[in-house]
């Protein structure tokens, strides 16, 4: 999959935490942390996810849904959950993730990350994404 491969040799420059790769070039990239990322791709260009190659810092549940519903072709990731993984497997995503870890941590390492935990046992990943969703609407400005 040449899309994949160019998305993570795009990523691993270190410019960016998320890379979208379509057709041999580079469509979308995002500095943002966490899933905010990929959510924003989702909600406003969900056409440049559909069939894209995407290479992302970090992979839980959450992104791992968003990756399902936006139907991407592939993904590339360093750190991958468990329950990241599973997902992918479940919508025949293939990816490479350089190290698989239990889940994703909160930033200070002290539990699981709100967006991991929030989507904890939630199966379908259009239910998650709501979840996701209503978390940063509730969010205080």
């Amino acid at each position: 999959m040449e899309d994949l491969q160019l998305a993570k040799k795009e990523f691993e420059k270190g410019e960016y935490s998320l890379i979208l790769v379509k057709n041999g070039e580079v469509v979308g990239t995002s500095k943002e942390k966490g899933v905010k990322g990929i959510l924003e791709f989702y909600l406003n260009h969900k056409e440049l996810l559909e069939g894209a190659a995407v290479a992302d810092k970090l992979v839980g549940r959450a992104v791992a849904m968003i990756c399902q519903q936006g139907k991407v072709k592939g993904l590339y990731t360093p750190l991958l959950s468990e329950g990241g993984e599973e997902i992918l497997r479940q919508g025949n995503i293939p990816y490479q993730a350089d190290r698989i870890v239990k889940a994703i941590k909160n930033r200070d390492n002290t539990d699981l990350c709100p967006i991991e935990k929030l989507t904890l046992g939630v199966k379908d990943s259009r239910q998650g994404i709501n979840k996701i969703l209503e978390f940063f609407q509730n969010l205080p400005k």
